[in-house]
């Protein structure tokens, strides 16, 4: 893990430095920072009808943000610290989130680099993924480059390249490896409406799985004994190829609505690469029979082809005061479970400016996921298979130049497996924000 980061980090760099570096100019230094404190309450932690747990406790978050930007480059770097404590001690966790973004302009292009390092719990991370949510450790690295070029006044060009590699402590969890590539060719109709045509490559990997006991039951028929069950160690990675396109285009109906959409389909090959130290596979004497409902462990696993939709909708209405949005999309995710999941998510908010010093917002939210590729047993799938409802509201107050008071509340609802379980999460939270500070150069 360590020799990845640093590798990330060293071509971030690097790119940055050959990339952005220009002649000594006029250039300014900012600085910002915040502290938050946040008392948290909730009253279903895990998400779990069965066995609830009750949660309150406190967040400490310390953020650091620094920018140093001339006339045609910037770059940007920002930390977040996360020391939680609870009532339940299981739960304490210490999080970190660094961003660092680098980028460089000209009359026609603009270049960059964006680097994320989180280091989180599967509390935050599975809430959209499988739902089981604990609070073992979870860690995402991502490293983005990408590069727009203004061809003419109505013809602009994008590409965009991302890697990311996600970690999980708990061994119930599987990591994965993925990048994925896209360009984007945008077209001015006029002043109000654009054309959009997208091409992306992508690629998803698993970390090495097998069974929870890390064996599968074989039969050997042996003329004396007759059907003899053997243990046999095998493992299996997941590796998926996606090739897609979509199609679509932007519209401002007015000064306040606007709509956006794209709409295609992505292709997949799934692989699997099966470990198999004792060559079982191969071995004529292990036998399988479907009446019997034997099976001759991971041997039989085929690579396979499948589609999904991959669409993005999102229509907006935003005044001096609201703002209400309604967005659909449908893409293939990575799980936690060790294979990608096909995602169809729907949201609505509204963000309203009750006065001058406060805001309300209130969102919601209804995602379904299942298996992208129909390689696990029935019930892998049915555990697969899951919806998830959030409704989030939030009342943001600056009750000085340099304090501001958050109140929020959640209800969570999931299905899965045929039960149903939900809770309820308030926050209090106050965060305290010095002024900003620069220097010129």
């Amino acid at each position: 893990m360590a020799k990845k980061y640093s590798l990330y980090i060293v071509n971030a760099f690097f790119c940055t430095i050959v990339c952005f570096s220009s002649p000594l100019f006029s250039a300014q230094l900012l600085l910002e920072s915040d502290l938050n404190v946040e008392t948290e309450y909730d009253d279903n932690a895990g998400l779990d009808e069965s066995f609830k747990d009750e949660l309150h406790g406190v967040n400490l978050k310390p953020l650091l943000r620094a920018r140093y930007e001339g006339e045609n480059w910037s770059t940007a770097a920002d930390l977040e610290l996360i020391f939680s404590e609870y009532n339940r001690t299981e739960y304490n966790s210490d999080d970190q989130n660094f961003q660092f973004s680098s980028n460089r302009r000209g009359e026609q292009y603009s270049a960059g680099v964006n680097v994320s390092i989180l280091r989180s719990t599967n509390r935050n991370s599975e809430l959209n993924d499988s739902g089981r949510l604990t609070n073992d450790r979870y860690e995402l690295l991502t490293l983005s480059p990408y590069y727009f070029y203004t061809v003419n006044e109505s013809n602009s060009l994008a590409i965009n390249f991302s890697a990311s590699e996600r970690k999980y402590e708990a061994e119930k969890f599987v990591g994965s490896d993925t990048w994925n590539s896209t360009v984007r060719w945008t077209h001015n109709l006029n002043e109000k409406a654009q054309l959009f045509l997208v091409f992306n490559v992508s690629n998803y990997e698993s970390e090495d799985q097998t069974s929870s006991t890390g064996t599968y039951v074989f039969f050997e028929l042996e003329p004396s004994l007759g059907l003899v069950s053997r243990q046999v160690e095998q493992s299996y990675v997941i590796a998926t190829e996606g090739e897609g396109v979509q199609l679509g285009g932007s519209y401002q109906l007015s000064e306040q609505l606007s709509i956006e959409g794209l709409f295609g389909d992505v292709d997949y090959e799934t692989d699997y690469d099966i470990t198999d130290p004792e060559d079982a596979c191969n071995n004529p004497n292990y036998i399988a029979s479907p009446t019997l409902e034997i099976s001759r462990g991971l041997c039989d696993l085929e690579g396979q082809a499948s589609s999904t939709e991959s669409i993005s909708f999102d229509i907006r209405w935003e005044d001096e005061r609201d703002t209400f949005n309604f967005a659909y999309s449908a893409t293939a995710q990575p799980s936690s479970r060790g294979y990608l999941l096909d995602s169809r998510r729907y949201s609505l908010g509204w963000n309203t400016k009750a006065s001058e010093t406060s805001r309300f917002k209130v969102e919601a939210m209804y995602s379904e996921n299942e298996a992208l590729d129909r390689f696990t047993s029935d019930a892998s799938q049915e555990v697969s298979n899951r919806e998830f409802t959030q409704i989030k509201l939030e009342y943001n107050k600056d009750i000085l130049e340099q304090w501001r008071l958050k109140i929020g509340y959640s209800h969570r609802v999931q299905k899965q497996r045929g039960k149903d379980a939900s809770g309820n999460i308030v926050r209090f939270e106050i965060t305290y924000k010095p002024r900003q500070r620069s220097w010129s150069f």
